[in-house]
């Protein structure tokens, strides 16, 4: 699982904004992936200032 979360990051990281939708919808889907995994590192380079809020 670990090994995933770190997948999750550093694709969330490349892929910028259509990364964070792709895994949110991937969460509402039949995919279980935790919004837990995909919505902090997003707000935390929100908040770094790479991401606009």
């Amino acid at each position: 699982m670990q090994q995933w979360v770190g997948v999750w990051f550093q694709w969330v990281n490349e892929w910028g904004y259509p990364g964070i939708v792709m895994l949110m919808a991937m969460e509402s889907s039949v995919i279980p992936i935790p919004s837990e995994i995909v919505i902090p590192p997003a707000a935390y380079w929100a908040a770094q200032g790479r991401y606009s809020f």
